[in-house]
């Protein structure tokens, strides 16, 4: 047990570093993308790209279980992952 709470702390850390890069980058983007497992439950990985530091960055920020796939349902959880996050879903769309 100690070592699955040992890579939970891992993962919470190194996933607020991600998200204090992506809160201070001007523009970030969403790579999204759908498939179904093994089990035949329908997955969504999620990732970012943007800039910091002048070099491209791309990171993985989670699996999630689909519960909607109609464009709506999945724009709906992407939005709900990453305001979850603390990750500013505006900011993109705001110029200042």
């Amino acid at each position: 047990m100690a070592q699955n709470e040992l890579i939970d702390a891992m993962s919470r850390v190194i996933q607020h570093k991600i998200v204090e890069e992506i809160n201070t980058a001007q523009f970030f983007a969403i790579l999204a993308d759908e498939t179904t497992d093994f089990s035949g439950q329908e997955q969504l990985s999620v990732c970012l790209r943007y800039v910091f530091d002048a070099a491209v960055r791309e990171r993985f920020i989670c699996f999630a279980v689909v519960t909607d796939l109609t464009g709506s349902g999945l724009a709906t959880q992407l939005l709900d992952i990453l305001q979850s996050l603390g990750i500013d879903v505006l900011k993109p769309f705001y110029s200042g």
